[in-house]
């Protein structure tokens, strides 16, 4: 067991993935079928997404021209990853193993 925690240590520190419990509001963002749901949410500048990545293989991809987007979410199956947004903007993204797979996030 203990072998396990330092091995997902490590795969969560390489890819930025947040195993800590976040601080400030969270939400979450859910993967039923080829759909990111909600599509789009609106919320605050410190507030930590939750995507609930159940199902299927699905990445989290976001859009690089707006600044303070946060890093991406590879190819995972089964897992909750969170990012915190403290820039403000709208930041898009999807999800390149499913074409037409959206979603964005407003931050005020």
């Amino acid at each position: 067991l203990t072998l396990l925690v330092v091995v997902q240590s490590i795969a969560c520190s390489k890819g930025g993935d947040s195993t800590t419990a976040p601080t400030g509001p969270t939400v979450d963002v859910y993967t039923p079928g080829n759909t990111f749901s909600p599509y789009s949410l609106s919320i605050q500048k410190g507030t930590t997404v939750r995507f609930n990545i159940f199902g299927e293989n699905h990445n989290v991809i976001f859009d690089r021209t707006v600044s303070g987007a946060p890093s991406d979410i590879n190819v995972v199956k089964d897992i909750i990853v969170s990012r915190q947004f403290t820039s403000a903007g709208t930041f898009s993204y999807l999800c390149t193993v499913h074409p037409g797979m959206t979603g964005q996030i407003v931050v005020m």
